[in-house]
C-alpha cells in the first residue's frame, strides 16, 4: 500500500519565535518538559538526563511536568553532583510552559521511546534548538536545530548537550517547524492527499 506521513499540528502562533536574553555572563539554560509520573519517569529517560547533566559545567537544567516535583524524580536529583543547578517547576500551565521555553536556550528530552513528541516541535517553534535521542522520528531531525544522542547513553547525551550550546535561538528554526506543523501546512497536505 502507499502511505505518506503527516505531522501533528502545533499552534505555531502561540509558540512563535521570540528573541532571547543574551547569554553573556550567565549559565546556559536547558529545559526538559516531560511528565515523571509512573512509567513516564523511565520512558522519558530522566536517569540518563541527570547522569549526563551531572558531568556538565556552567549550565542550568529546568525540569517541568506532572510529578516532576515528586519523590521518585527527587531521589534521582539528590544523587546529582551539581544538583543546585537543577530547578524543578512541577506541572505548568500552557502559558507557563511557553514562558519557560522563552527563558531557555535549548530543550533536552532523553526519551527511550517516542512517536512524535510535540514538545520538541513546540520548543523549535519558539526558535530554540533541541537535544533528543534516536527514539525521535527522522522527520523532527532538522539539521542544525535537532541534536540526537544514543538511547540510554549519558555520554552521548552529554556530547549532544555540549554541541547544542554553539547554536543560538533563531527564527530559521521556528520557520522550519511552521513549514512542517502549522495548521495551514497540515490542512494543505491532507487536502492534497485526499484529492489525489
Amino acid at each position: 500500500y502507499r502511505w505518506q506521513t503527516v505531522s501533528n499540528v502545533i499552534d505555531t502562533a502561540f509558540y512563535a519565535y521570540r528573541d532571547r536574553e543574551p547569554r553573556q555572563g550567565r549559565a546556559f539554560r536547558f529545559c526538559c518538559l516531560a511528565n515523571a509520573n509512573g512509567a513516564f519517569l523511565r520512558m522519558k529517560g530522566y536517569d540518563t538526563l541527570l547522569a549526563a547533566f551531572s558531568q556538565m559545567k556552567n549550565c542550568e537544567l529546568h525540569i517541568a511536568g506532572r510529578e516532576t516535583d515528586g519523590k521518585a524524580l527527587g531521589s534521582i536529583i539528590a544523587g546529582v553532583q551539581n544538583k543546585a543547578d537543577v530547578h524543578v517547576h512541577g506541572e505548568l500551565t500552557r502559558d507557563e510552559v511557553r514562558q519557560l521555553l522563552y527563558s531557555s536556550d535549548a530543550l533536552v528530552l532523553a526519551s527511550r521511546s517516542e512517536v512524535q513528541p510535540l514538545v520538541l516541535m513546540e520548543a523549535m517553534a519558539t526558535g530554540i534548538p533541541v537535544v533528543t535521542t534516536t527514539a525521535a522520528p527522522m522527520s523532527l531531525r532538522i539539521p542544525g536545530a535537532c541534536f540526537t544522542a544514543a538511547v540510554d547513553s549519558a555520554l552521548s547525551l552529554m556530547e549532544a548537550m555540549t554541541a547544542v550550546q554553539a547554536v543560538s535561538p533563531s527564527p530559521v528554526i521556528s520557520q522550519a517547524i511552521e513549514r512542517m506543523a502549522s495548521a495551514e501546512t497540515v490542512a494543505e497536505k491532507l487536502e492534497r492527499i485526499f484529492s489525489e
